[in-house]
């Protein structure tokens, strides 16, 4: 499409996020530590914001810095931020 690799990655963590915290909530962790539905979604949404700090400094990185195909760091940076989503927000569910 065409588009510049960071603001992909953004327009892409824009929907994920909407859609994993509907999903993370209705059928991977279940019910909350947070009391409040809003609190829940910004703590969530905090830790995605973080992991898409983290997204695009590894593909600057690798991609910029590096000379790595675009799509190469994609998939490295994905792998990261994934485990850090993961067990950033494991913890802020009942186990």
């Amino acid at each position: 499409l065409h588009v510049h690799y960071l603001l992909a990655a953004t327009i892409g963590f824009i929907v994920g996020l909407a859609i994993t915290y509907v999903l993370s909530n209705k059928y991977v962790f279940g019910e909350s530590k947070l009391k409040s539905k809003k609190a829940d979604f910004i703590a969530f949404a905090l830790i995605g914001v973080a992991g898409l700090g983290m997204l695009n400094l590894l593909m600057w990185l690798l991609t910029g810095g590096f000379n790595v195909n675009y799509i190469v760091s994609k998939i490295a940076a994905t792998v990261v931020v994934y485990l850090w989503n993961f067990f950033a927000r494991r913890a802020l569910y009942k186990s």
